[in-house]
């Protein structure tokens, strides 16, 4: 929590300090890693919040989308200042024109078997040409769901997996894999929603205190690179901005740290209370009902 919220003053900061006033031009670098930054605050809060609740499949559906965030941002950063792809900010924050026509057109598929009131025609045409100008700018690539980066390096648009190796973060495509089957539907999705305790093996429905450390970890570094990628993003960088990214990055190393020895400490709790399981199960029924009588005059007691 102190990360996130760290995270959340230093994008305020640097948001009053480089935001001009009111009707002025603002530098399309700063408001889409801005913008970016934001949501990866608000997605490491829903992390915390699914962690500290039980759900850590659910958390690491979150950080994957925290990395996809921190991707585009490392991608805007290192990018979009270069003489050649000035334009790459505006490229991305354009492509809602696209993501929005296409939203459009399934819409209008659907709305009367949902019940829904259908666009207009003129709706859908201003819609339309909202999408057709900007790809009228930016090239036919532009359609594609990452056309915002097309020319980066191939005039086609890459694949996500481009923008990992531009971001020069590949090495984390396995968490990314694995992150996506707690979004998908697969079959190793299905799989992985088994636990075992003991000999038995659950689907999980409900709560869980296995799994937590992965996640937490994954969201906490995804949050440093996009906080990271706007501190760094002003050519003549503050001190100030040097010394808080320093500050984030050994916090979050420390976080890593701590989270492995809970996780371990998870383990060894569970295995002993499965051991304890194993050896109730094989008493006989008279025994096993003074063992469960004791236990609760025991936890009866305990303040």
């Amino acid at each position: 929590m102190m990360l996130v919220v760290g995270a959340q003053e230093m994008g305020a900061r640097f948001d009053k300090k480089h935001r001009p006033p009111d009707d002025e031009w603002f530098d399309p670098v700063y408001d889409a890693l801005l913008g970016l930054q934001a949501r990866a605050c608000r997605t490491a809060l829903e992390v915390y919040h699914l962690l500290s609740d039980g759900f850590p499949k659910g958390a690491m559906a979150r950080a994957r989308t925290l990395h996809e965030i921190a991707v585009t941002a490392m991608v805007i950063a290192d990018y979009g200042r270069r003489s050649e792809h000035s334009d790459l900010a505006d490229r991305f924050l354009d492509h809602e024109a696209v993501a929005t026509y296409k939203e459009a057109l399934n819409y209008q598929l659907n709305c009367e078997t949902l019940g829904y009131e259908p666009f207009s025609d003129e709706e859908m045409a201003d819609l339309k040409a909202r999408r057709d100008a900007v790809v009228a700018e930016y090239g036919s690539a532009y359609k594609e769901s990452c056309g915002w980066a097309a020319g980066l390096d191939k005039p086609t648009a890459p694949t996500f997996r481009d923008l990992e190796e531009l971001a020069k973060v590949s090495h984390l495509r396995g968490h990314y894999s694995w992150a996506s089957h707690e979004v998908h539907s697969d079959a190793k999705g299905y799989f992985l929603n088994e636990s075992t305790w003991g000999e038995t093996v659950y689907r999980e429905t409900s709560y869980s205190n296995d799994g937590l450390a992965d996640p937490g970890h994954m969201a906490l570094i995804s949050l440093l690179q996009t906080t990271v990628s706007l501190l760094f993003s002003p050519e003549d960088t503050s001190l100030r901005s040097i010394v808080e990214a320093q500050a984030m990055s050994v916090l979050v190393e420390r976080a890593g740290d701590a989270f492995l020895p809970a996780h371990q400490a998870v383990e060894a709790h569970n295995t002993k209370l499965q051991r304890r399981q194993a050896r109730f199960r094989g008493l006989g029924g008279a025994a096993r009902r003074v063992l469960r009588t004791r236990a609760a005059a025991g936890a009866k007691r305990r303040p």
